[in-house]
């Protein structure tokens, strides 16, 4: 009963929402600023995992990349050391 008389009381702080960006646009020049600063925060929460995970998969492939370009890079040498040892005549 308590939880219900102060929603009840005090709801009409609750619309005063710093985030309702569709409660603030008007003719005032302030407020449609504000209301675009909230827009592009919105954007930049919503981006921000894709940016992460799309940073750290760049990384991992670029680091698989890079080893897997030293590993043929270890055989390509490996193999021309093979080759160029001279060649014992078999008895």
């Amino acid at each position: 009963m308590l939880a219900l008389a102060v929603v009840l009381l005090y709801g009409s702080l609750a619309s005063a929402c710093p985030t309702c960006a569709n409660g603030m646009a008007g003719d005032d020049p302030h407020r449609q600023a504000m209301v675009e600063g909230y827009f592009y925060s919105i954007l930049l929460m919503m981006a921000m995992p894709f940016l992460l995970i799309g940073g750290f998969s760049l990384y991992m492939y670029l680091e698989i990349r890079k080893a897997r370009a030293k590993q043929l890079a270890d055989l390509a040498e490996q193999s021309a050391l093979v080759e160029d040892e001279p060649v014992e005549a078999g008895v």
